[in-house]
């Protein structure tokens, strides 16, 4: 597991670097394929998971559902070989909490119908506040036996395995993606098999498309439309594999971000490229329409701060990069003109509007912002005139990883609760920290970072 962290971490300016590394590999890519492993029929080996809250909550449930694990740890990721029991469940009852992970939420509860037995699920207190009907609501019209054991809509919930049949059922397309992705994953173990038809045209794919990759991996290929406007997945088992978790293309943005604000500054990632299959990827090419310059290999991507002057505004539509908005964001802030990042309303979900908490903190450094239905628009004032401010990560390590990045640059921005990151990539400080002695916290000793490389300073 990582270092502790403070409550919270001062962040210091770093005047050039030049960086090269390997990743860690997918949170997201790690807990699906984990779970996936662990429906296949046979023995799995999945390596390279990076070992972090979600797939530390992921291989929790597992066990206490009664799954065989022998896992091996090393310098936070892990080579994992998983029992799958072909879509059966070895516990009969298990009562699991999943934190506030609403990815792994829909996940556990997708994978529990499937059992003979009783299953709790439970949350954070402040996720038993959260009116969850609509999470539920689609794996009940398909069979599924799903209890309120105390407020209606909320956790704790009790599902009663044996009762889901699957067959065709009909979503809107602002169903949650994690919902459509954790019926497709069981899809292949529902009696009737599943169809989903889509009501209106999907606005958000990438996740779905990824899923619908990681699932052909195991062996279980799904019938498309076209438009993507009717999905079928007939009655079939995965196939146990060797299975090595791709590098995540969203976290590569933070330090290629980085590089484009910082004078004379320069960032390469070895082990991701033009080949990958997230649209993540292609970060740089937007950091590259801002000015600066971006260098593509199949398995490698670098990108280097403008050469004159700063980085431009764009009016950009992210639909497939919605991941990468909230960096987007920090660069856009030491751009010369206004940026307006489109087509990312996914974002404004009912119980967290990440747009609207963007752009709270956005507020407090002094760069207005503003928020539509479907779009952000980021007005930046010189990099002098920011204000200093303590950034409320919460829950979100989005937050406290892009607004690090504009601390490197700008210095007196203070990050609370820093310890979200442990949800999504835990060295995230300990980089941070090999960028600049002084950029990250003085008293944690850097994890071992393989393939890492860094210039400072001066010595550029």
């Amino acid at each position: 597991m990582a270092t502790q962290i403070p409550r919270q971490i001062p962040i210091q300016p770093v005047n050039s670097f030049q960086a090269s590394f390997r990743l860690p590999n997918s949170p997201w890519l790690a807990k699906h394929s984990l779970l996936i492993a662990a429906l296949a029929d046979g023995d799995s080996q999945i390596t390279g998971a990076l070992f972090c809250d979600d797939s530390l909550r992921i291989l929790t449930a597992l066990n206490s559902l009664g799954f065989e694990i022998n896992m091996e740890i090393d310098n936070h990721r892990s080579n994992t070989i998983i029992s799958g029991k072909c879509g059966k469940l070895p516990a009969g009852e298990a009562h699991i909490n999943i934190g506030e992970d609403l990815d792994v939420l829909a996940m556990l509860a997708a994978t529990c119908t499937l059992g003979s037995g009783q299953y709790i699920i439970d949350g954070s207190p402040a996720l038993q506040k959260v009116d969850l009907q609509s999470l539920f609501q689609p794996f009940r019209e398909l069979g599924a036996n799903i209890a309120f054991l105390k407020q209606p809509g909320c956790l704790p919930i009790q599902i009663n395995g044996g009762k889901l049949k699957g067959g065709a059922i009909k979503l809107d397309a602002f169903m949650p993606g994690k919902v459509i992705n954790a019926l497709l994953i069981i899809a292949p173990y529902m009696p009737d098999g599943l169809t989903i038809e889509f009501i209106s045209p999907l606005r958000f794919r990438p996740h779905l498309e990824m899923a619908l990759l990681l699932m052909q991996q195991f062996g279980v290929i799904a019938d498309i439309n076209d438009d993507f406007s009717a999905i079928s997945v007939k009655p079939t088992s995965y196939q146990a594999r060797r299975h090595e978790i791709e590098p995540d293309a969203a976290y590569a943005g933070y330090f290629l971000a980085a590089a484009a604000i910082t004078h004379n500054s320069k960032c390469t990632l070895q082990n991701i490229g033009s080949a990958s299959v997230q649209p993540n990827a292609s970060f740089a090419l937007v950091l590259q329409d801002m000015g600066a310059t971006a260098t593509y290999l199949d398995n490698a991507v670098t990108v280097e701060s403008p050469p004159i002057g700063r980085l431009m505004g764009i009016d950009v539509d992210m639909s497939r990069m919605s991941d990468m908005i909230h960096i987007l964001a920090a660069t856009a802030v030491f751009a010369d003109a206004p940026t307006t990042i489109r087509n990312v309303g996914r974002l404004r979900e009912p119980d967290y509007d990440a747009l609207e908490v963007l752009q709270t903190q956005l507020i407090k450094i002094g760069v207005d912002a503003e928020v539509h239905a479907d779009s952000l628009i980021i007005d930046p004032i010189p990099a002098k005139q920011l204000q200093p401010a303590t950034i409320q990560a919460g829950l979100d390590p989005r937050l406290a990883m892009s607004f690090a990045i504009i601390g490197l640059q700008t210095g007196g921005i203070t990050i609370d609760q820093p310890q979200c990151v442990f949800q999504a990539l835990p060295p995230f400080f300990d980089y941070l920290k090999m960028l600049h002695p002084k950029a990250a916290i003085r008293d944690i000793s850097p994890a071992q970072l393989p393939g890492f490389t860094v210039a400072l300073g001066d010595e550029l």
